[in-house]
């Protein structure tokens, strides 16, 4: 099971989560956010990144040339639609896509299976908010053949990650964010540590 940290918003966060061994970083390029980073200062702490971590860029909404374009310049390895995009907008984006979305009902199951191509961030619905919303979503909702091929985000800290790891299938990843700041924005190292402390738990049981 991957683990991608999401919000980076400066270098001593992004370089901890490489210490620690994290797979991917995600940079958020959606204004509106409280995580948002600006394109000259995501490229600023990319270029200071081991090559071998993965660095998303997260959009919402943004036509697919501003979406090349500003993954060139910043030098991201995939790119996240996390929005309410259509995804047949988006048959000639450059990199890699994880499509996000935000589960509410089983209606949302079947953009998934409309979608079965692609790699997914399963997230927790919440009216006019793309991600970030602290809360988790009812993992029942979701079939065991989506799950094990998902990224899931939503609520995830040190005390909730119980809930995915004594599951008898693991996603293939969690994406976090809420669950190990100190404040919107600032990652809290020991939150950092805890987590990662029960995956590796679990992972040396394996």
């Amino acid at each position: 099971m991957k683990i991608k940290i999401c919000g980076i918003t400066n270098i001593e966060d992004a370089l901890y989560c490489e210490l620690k061994g994290v797979d991917a970083l995600g940079f958020v390029f959606y204004e509106k956010s409280e995580r948002f980073i600006n394109y000259d200062n995501a490229r600023d702490i990319i270029e200071k990144l081991d090559p071998f971590v993965l660095k998303v860029g997260v959009f919402v909404n943004k036509p697919e040339d501003e979406i090349n374009e500003i993954s060139k310049y910043v030098k991201l390895n995939l790119v996240q639609l996390h929005g309410d995009e259509e995804i047949i907008n988006y048959t000639n984006v450059n990199l890699p896509i994880l499509r996000g979305i935000r589960i509410k009902d089983q209606n949302d199951i079947i953009k998934i299976y409309k979608n079965n191509n692609m790699k997914f961030i399963l997230d927790t619905y919440q009216n006019n908010m793309y991600g970030g919303t602290g809360k988790m979503f009812d993992y029942n909702l979701v079939p065991k053949d989506i799950w094990k091929k998902s990224i899931i985000a939503g609520g995830i800290n040190s005390d909730t990650i119980d809930k995915i790891l004594n599951m008898d299938e693991l996603p293939a990843g969690i994406d976090v964010s809420t669950g190990v700041e100190s404040s919107k924005g600032k990652k809290d190292n020991d939150k950092i540590d805890r987590l990662i402390k029960k995956i590796n738990e679990r992972r040396n049981k394996c």
